[in-house]
């Protein structure tokens, strides 16, 4: 199976980050395909007054020209 997981980041010693990473290594060791979005692999648009609002367009963006992806 084809999954992409969307994560804000995906560095850090605890949290959101280990959790997807954690994820993302048992999906794969059961033979799954698994790409990651997050804000270390996308482009960033400041914006005064939004914390990152790019991620979201870029990954959206990304999302539709993968193809294929089951989850």
């Amino acid at each position: 199976m084809k999954i992409l997981l969307i994560s804000p980041t995906d560095k850090g010693i605890g949290g959101i980050a280990q959790h997807v990473n954690g994820l993302s290594q048992f999906l794969t060791n059961q033979n799954h395909k698994v790409d990651i979005i997050s804000s270390s692999n996308t482009f960033t648009i400041p914006v005064k007054g939004l914390r990152n609002p790019s991620f979201m367009l870029s990954s959206f963006l990304k999302t539709r020209s993968m193809k294929g992806n089951d989850i």
